[in-house]
């Protein structure tokens, strides 16, 4: 078996229709679909099933309980059969020659990861579209598309890189090799597994062929909430960090990884429910205030973040949450963004 196609699904009988038959209707005939359901409560499981009667190679997994996305992710990994994996979300559909380019490159270029690109399209117009991530990624390929490389490569763009999952192929023997896992109980878990893959890959390629298309507007979705599944954003940042530590390569990166770690962190407080913003002020507080106090030592720390970050950083800290929400509302009258 070449590839592994693994969708986890849980609740998306709206969408795992159009998600399937794309991933079913592929120009490459050696790949198996692993779907790894967290005990959905609607009718996905059995819409799943009605296309496993008449596919073969279609296996669905039923987890006793919902797990999240990322143990059921680790678990279609140990039970998968093919050479490489990839991930499709359940809400998400692939472009029929998805399977087919992505092996074809990633065997090619005799690579750990491959990445490709991407479209936002959008659930009630179905309309697709570039989003800040993507161009962010265009930028990244215009220099690596024809390059084999490493994070060292890239390490001062490599959290612009992509912190998805369902836009590259590993190599399965990769993955068990560094011991990979996706981290259990949270969400947002797929930006640990990115990044911490991304570092540890020896050979990485890109393509910028545009192979799957992610759905946005999904009211549904746990990225489209702002409740209190965005406290685990925090959880994710430190889980980042702590792999760079384990690798011991956070010295290397402390300053890129700040930099994205504080922008990105405050931005989320920008966005969740008001009802939730100071639970989340006080432990985004809380975790700078240890970042501040044991990474950033000395004024050449300082000099080194970038400055809009690091002003934000201070503002972080050294404010209670009144404090902060009354400078941010000052910005938003003087039209000021970070």
């Amino acid at each position: 078996m070449k590839v592994s196609v693994i969708i986890p699904t849980f609740n998306c009988e709206k969408y795992i229709d159009e998600c399937l038959k794309s991933v079913i209707a592929q120009t490459f005939d050696d790949y198996e679909i692993i779907v790894a359901d967290n005990n959905s409560t609607d009718s996905t499981k059995n819409k799943i099933k009605n296309y496993q009667q008449k596919n073969q190679n279609i296996r669905l997994i039923e987890l006793d309980k919902n797990y999240k996305q990322g143990i059921a992710r680790n678990i279609a990994i140990e039970n998968a059969n093919g050479e490489y994996i990839l991930f499709v979300d359940g809400d998400d559909k692939a472009a029929p020659d998805f399977v087919e380019k992505m092996y074809k490159k990633i065997s090619e270029d005799k690579t750990d990861i491959t990445i490709c690109n991407w479209l936002n399209f959008d659930n009630a117009t179905g309309k697709t579209f570039k989003g800040y991530d993507g161009e962010m990624f265009d930028e990244i390929c215009k220099n690596f598309e024809n390059r084999i490389f490493n994070w060292q490569d890239i390490k001062e763009k490599i959290y612009f890189l992509s912190r998805m999952v369902w836009n590259k192929i590993y190599k399965k023997a990769f993955l068990t090799e560094k011991n990979l896992k996706f981290p259990g109980g949270i969400f947002f878990e797929d930006t640990v597994f990115a990044y911490d893959s991304l570092m540890k890959a020896e050979k990485i390629s890109i393509s910028d062929d545009i192979l799957i298309y992610y759905r946005t507007n999904n009211k549904a979705s746990v990225t489209a909430q702002r409740n209190a599944v965005f406290l685990d954003y925090l959880q994710v940042y430190a889980a980042i960090r702590e792999n760079l530590k384990k690798q011991k390569v956070y010295e290397t990166m402390k300053y890129y990884y700040l930099d994205f770690a504080i922008y990105t962190l405050y931005m989320y407080w920008l966005q969740i429910e008001n009802k939730y913003k100071k639970v989340y002020y006080e432990k985004m507080k809380n975790f700078f205030t240890v970042l501040e106090n044991t990474d950033i030592k000395d004024s050449q720390d300082e000099n080194t973040i970038n400055p809009e970050a690091l002003f934000l950083l201070k503002r972080i800290t050294e404010n209670n949450y009144i404090t902060c929400v009354f400078l941010q509302l000052k910005d938003k009258l003087l039209n000021k963004v970070y």
